[in-house]
């Protein structure tokens, strides 16, 4: 680490108008493309917004990943990334200095929100956006449908993404109440949230999850997992729920919890979508920065 403080003092007196450490968890490599990706993803809108970045990837991964020992330095995509392996010792203590602030969405999903959703006609119409894989859970949510039904609901279940795993989507494409839908852009895509009620990915691991917010800006309530990446942002009940993703019976409970507060819940939603708003979070940043200077 003294190596990157030193660089960061050798630069402190330049004319830019701020000076940032950020110590990430990784970088996105051509071998490793979601390491440390959303922390990386933050810096390059730090430097686009005309501040000094400087980004310590601190590797602290097991000893089983492939990766270079020691300090390496090189830029990209505009940010100077500086490299180092951290021992497991010191990981608590810069935990504890730490405050988690979350990653943002395109703007394009800001510029276009929707309005707040009200449910009409006894059909609900539930939606995941995500490759089709064992990860993304897309046969636990169909088992969910199949419960709800079981309970008297009439359930659609939409499910959109490309296909990686050729035995889950085996299992799905054929049920009477699945519509499969390939991976399609952004502009296809906002027209089919705002035709559903809630968004609905209990992933097996998740790192953040972008589009739980996408769906929030068209008021869509979402259903995520409890203890990854998009749990912990918002009170039990204000946007949705987390859940146990392989407890079917949870699932369909906060569903129907959904359902009986769903006005309220679709309008925090549309309300909330702000805080994944770029220009907000780097506001966000410069005032953390700022008190450290202070």
């Amino acid at each position: 680490m003294r190596e990157i403080y030193d660089i960061y003092l050798e630069n402190y007196y330049e004319e830019i108008f701020m000076y940032i450490l950020i110590v990430a968890r990784g970088y996105p490599s051509e071998r490793y493309k979601m390491n440390g990706i959303f922390e990386f993803d933050q810096a390059k809108a730090l430097a686009k917004a005309g501040h000094k970045v400087i980004y310590a990837a601190i590797d602290v991964r097991s000893i089983r990943h492939k990766r270079q020992w020691g300090f390496e330095s090189f830029k990209k995509d505009g940010v100077q990334i500086f490299e180092k392996y951290i021992p497991k010792k010191l990981q608590n203590e810069i935990f504890n200095k730490s405050e988690i602030i979350p990653n943002g969405i395109d703007d394009f999903w800001l510029k276009n929100k929707g309005t707040p959703k009200t449910l009409s006609g006894s059909k609900i119409n539930l939606l995941t956006v995500g490759i089709i894989s064992k990860r993304k859970n897309q046969l636990t949510t169909t088992r969910v449908v199949k419960l709800l039904q079981r309970k008297g609901y009439e359930i659609q279940y939409t499910v959109i993404g490309k296909v990686k795993d050729n035995k889950v989507y085996r299992q799905i494409k054929d049920l009477s109440y699945v519509q499969y839908i390939p991976h399609t852009s952004k502009e296809k895509l906002i027209d089919i949230y705002r035709e559903n009620d809630i968004f609905v990915m209990p992933s097996k691991t998740e790192t953040f999850g972008l589009v739980y917010a996408e769906a929030m800006s068209q008021g869509l309530p979402v259903i995520y997992t409890r203890g990854q990446g998009f749990d912990g942002q918002f009170e039990e009940g204000e946007v949705g729920y987390s859940v146990d993703c392989k407890d079917k019976e949870e699932i369909s409970m906060k569903i129907i919890d959904i359902i009986n507060n769903y006005d309220v819940i679709s309008r925090n939603a549309i309300n909330l979508v702000d805080r994944y708003n770029w220009n907000i979070i780097c506001e966000k940043y410069n005032d953390i920065y700022e008190d450290c200077i202070l």
